[in-house]
């Protein structure tokens, strides 16, 4: 499939490279002109993400979102990390509204109660941190 046909598929802008290395082949179309695709996609290097120009015939296969969105960057290339953003609105708001409704709580289960409902880990850990910090 080309560029061109996935970037006019309605649900699914992201797609696969199959000739790079695992961990750094999944792309997003951003944008389709006149003579190529602007795309974001990983550096050949592992050593973060670009924003470039394909030509519009090149083969790519459609993939999932989710794929796209957990390309990480380590040391050695791609690797797993996963996405850094809750998944809700205000998590901050939600992190402060379970550590007042879970009073008699242990700090890893009101994370485990944030991170169930989308928050970050680390947001959730550092916003009960701050709640602790003012409420003792």
């Amino acid at each position: 499939m080309s560029l061109t046909t996935l970037g006019k598929m309605e649900n699914d802008q992201t797609f696969l490279m199959p000739w790079r290395k695992p961990g750094a082949r999944a792309g997003k179309i951003m944008r389709i002109g006149a003579g190529s695709v602007d795309v974001h996609i990983p550096r050949h290097d592992g050593t973060g993400w670009e924003r470039t120009a394909i030509a519009l015939e090149t083969e790519v296969l459609p993939c999932d979102k989710e794929l796209y969105l957990q390309q990480g960057f380590g040391e050695d290339g791609a690797g797993g990390r996963v996405r850094n953003k809750s998944t809700i609105r205000k998590p901050v708001d939600i992190v402060w509204g379970m550590c007042k409704d879970m009073p008699g709580a242990t700090r890893d289960e009101i994370v485990e109660a944030c991170v169930a409902l989308g928050v970050n880990p680390n947001t959730a850990k550092t916003q009960y941190y701050h709640w602790r910090k003012k409420h003792g």
